[in-house]
């Protein structure tokens, strides 16, 4: 799955995630089912869309909890026909909820599994692949010593700006830890101490 990680998202925007399938080789496919889930904490499923191929007949999309279930296969009266060809499946909309990070990704295990299917019925076991991380901020605002992406550098920002002293590995939250690089040479060390001082007070425009 693709879409979500490349920009920032603030409570209530949309988020678009494409279902697809790719790398098949000479392996052709006749149809396929997914169960997608996601954090309901961080964000909130809307709605959700079949392409209309490479298959065109589909069951009605379903929401159990924050499992999204999908099925669709080809259409012969349409002239569809077992494909290999990369492909996207489905578009899913779903909405910004709270400041957070999650991933959409596939349940596992489940019993029917996420599974593609040939002509034939036989199942063909997929490599699942999520999306990246989904990063939801009180803010897209990106601001040089606002270590939780509030929109604003202020004494709250002190605690995270030193935790950050300690490395990116080490870093958990969802704010971006180079929000901390204060004197603009991509690392955050002492050195970025005392310009961080100097934006305190400062505010998104």
């Amino acid at each position: 799955m693709s879409g979500g990680t490349s920009q920032c998202f603030e409570p209530n925007d949309a988020l678009v995630v494409v279902l697809s399938m790719c790398c098949l080789g000479t392996q052709t496919v006749n149809a396929y089912q997914a169960f997608v889930e996601f954090d309901p904490a961080v964000m909130a499923f809307d709605h959700g869309t079949y392409t209309a191929s490479p298959f065109g007949l589909h069951i009605p999309l379903s929401v159990d909890g924050n499992t999204i279930i999908l099925s669709a296969g080809c259409d012969p009266l349409a002239g569809q026909q077992p494909t290999s060809e990369d492909a996207d499946l489905a578009v899913l909309t779903f909405r910004a909820a709270a400041v957070g990070t999650a991933v959409v990704g596939f349940v596992v295990p489940h019993d029917p599994p996420t599974q593609l299917s040939d002509a034939y019925g036989s199942p063909v076991i997929p490599t699942l692949v999520p999306t990246g991380p989904i990063s939801v901020q009180a803010s897209c605002c990106t601001l040089k010593g606002d270590m939780n992406c509030d929109g604003a550098v202020t004494f709250a920002d002190i605690d995270l700006f030193v935790e950050a002293l300690n490395g990116e590995s080490a870093w958990t939250h969802a704010c971006p830890w180079l929000n901390a690089d204060c004197s603009g040479d991509s690392n955050v060390t002492f050195a970025d101490i005392d310009p961080f001082v100097a934006v305190i007070g400062t505010t998104c425009p």
